[in-house]
């Protein structure tokens, strides 16, 4: 057994914390059957898949709480489940793309504040494990959740201040149930994610690089299917790049948004849903306000003030798109309901009036199309990791990969993820601990191994001498690395197999699929 959260499978020997990496351990044990009978890669295109109609589920599931009229509950939910948020980042990000718990948050978290208050109890274990299996996916979109979340807590108890009064203290129970329950279960992730071995401490990305623009919401990029040529080198640089844009959502849209936020603003939910979706588009844009090219540095944003808080300091705003989204598919769905019930209080047939309704929904909808299928890089794993060659090297022992893994280049992990983890690594695409940082290990991070490595992918030969050669052959040693797995690649791939024949003192003990090898 190993353990999910802190292994040495990769980055060898130091080791991963993944607390503060992207292991998504409860995708990972729902994906086991399918990796056990197909491999990793199609668990993983499995996931990206699901992730579009099961988080449109959620969202209907959502919007059936207010809406009646299940057509345009499933409007509301298609909006959510393939929504700009979620077309930027299925190509890239599992953990921000698999988004189907915080509707259903969101449900529980109505249910506790409106109706007759019962037992606080099952609704605060049921908040308690939704909040605990996001963490187990995305601890990012747990965070930003549980913010936007209080936000619509406080707006709904401003808008109804009797039904606040009433029902506040059934609420704080039941979430200090679910509280209890998520820090009783995520005690040791969370230790780990904050004492842990190789913690992480301060900034891992530069989050103001990527903050949403006001223009967002009218520009498409090229992520959607009806661009303008002339706007797209400005609309691919809002939030950073495509893949964090969700703000798009369209003139017809915005307008039927807009126009149904008024005509049904005597409605609490519309006011709670309206204000709860404005908040999140504020946040949305980061510390400072942002209009196509220009940064307004004068216009402070609420995000400037979580950027300084620890552990917000790592989320990035533009990702609260996910709730503007979220909150548009609510105000989306009852206002197509409201337009239909005036219709048919007009003397409309029912159908007509369903026709009509649908054909406003689709002209809305339309410019939200993406221009699937996405762009992808075809990356050729050598046959030796698939082959019985590989059941060459002992189970759980250590192989050095070239090209050496790293931040800049993690495609060589897929060789280790072909041959079914059977051997542990060094290096790989991880946030690790810097220098000098605590929770970093006393030895040098930056291993001598991995810079020449790295160096020599980029076409530059090392100068051979019997120092670098014995430190190199030294550190080898010193992980115990039972197989060197070379395919001959790089800028420059003349000098690969001189560079190893020296180091290694002899030719490849195995040359198959693609992979020269050197076993110990």
């Amino acid at each position: 057994m190993h353990n999910p959260l802190l292994t040495d499978w990769g980055n060898y020997p130091y080791g991963v914390n993944g607390a503060a990496n992207l292991s998504m351990p409860l995708l990972g044990v729902l994906g086991t059957p399918v990796t056990l009978a197909f491999g990793a890669f199609v668990t993983t295109t499995l996931l990206f898949t699901l992730a579009f109609p099961l988080s449109a589920l959620a969202g209907y599931a959502l919007v059936r709480r207010w809406v009646r009229w299940r057509p345009a509950a499933f409007g509301g939910g298609l909006l959510y489940g393939f929504s700009p948020y979620l077309v930027a980042h299925g190509g890239s990000h599992l953990n921000l793309v698999f988004v189907p718990l915080p509707p259903l948050i969101f449900l529980v978290l109505d249910q506790m504040t409106s109706g007759r208050p019962r037992r606080a109890w099952p609704h605060g274990i049921a908040l308690g494990l939704l909040g605990v299996a996001q963490f187990l996916i995305s601890a990012e979109v747990l965070v930003s959740t549980v913010i936007v979340g209080t936000v619509g807590l406080v707006v709904a108890a401003v808008v109804n201040r009797d039904a606040a009064r009433q029902r506040w203290r059934f609420a704080a129970q039941a979430i200090g149930i679910a509280a209890a329950l998520a820090a009783m279960l995520l005690a040791y992730p969370l230790w780990l994610l904050t004492a842990g071995p190789a913690r992480v401490s301060g900034p891992v990305q530069q989050t103001s690089l990527y903050r949403g623009n006001l223009l967002a919401p009218l520009i498409p990029d090229s992520s959607m299917r009806f661009s303008v040529a002339g706007w797209l080198p400005l609309a691919d640089t809002f939030s950073g790049s495509t893949s964090e844009n969700g703000l798009y959502i369209g003139l017809p849209l915005l307008v039927l948004l807009v126009v149904g936020a008024i005509v049904l603003w005597h409605r609490p939910v519309m006011r709670v849903a309206a204000l709860t979706t404005l908040a999140s588009f504020v946040m949305s844009l980061g510390s400072r306000l942002t209009v196509g090219h220009w940064v307004w540095t004068a216009v402070p944003l609420p995000e400037a003030v979580l950027t300084r808080i620890t552990v917000l300091d790592n989320t990035i705003a533009a990702r609260y798109s996910l709730y503007v989204m979220l909150g548009a598919a609510v105000i989306f769905a009852l206002a197509v309901e409201a337009l239909r019930e005036r219709f048919r209080q007009d003397g409309w047939r029912p159908e007509p009036a369903a026709a009509a309704c649908a054909a406003l929904a689709c002209l809305a909808l339309l410019p939200l199309v993406p221009a699937w299928p996405y762009w992808t890089r075809i990356a050729q794993v050598p046959r030796y990791f698939s082959s019985a060659q590989v059941t060459t090297l002992p189970a759980g022992s250590v192989a050095v990969l070239y090209p050496f893994p790293a931040a800049g280049n993690a495609i060589p992990m897929l060789g280790q993820v072909a041959a079914g983890m059977r051997f542990k690594a060094p290096g790989g695409r991880f946030v690790i601990p810097a220098p000098g940082r605590p929770g970093a290990p006393a030895s040098d991070r930056q291993a001598l191994t991995g810079q020449i490595l790295t160096r020599l992918a980029a076409g530059q030969m090392p100068v051979l001498t019997p120092a670098l050669r014995r430190a190199l052959r030294d550190q080898l040693r010193a992980w115990d690395v039972r197989a060197v797995l070379v395919q001959q690649a790089g800028a420059r791939p003349a000098l690969v197999m001189p560079f190893f024949e020296w180091l290694l003192g002899r030719p490849p003990d195995v040359r198959s699929g693609g992979i020269s090898a050197w076993y110990e």
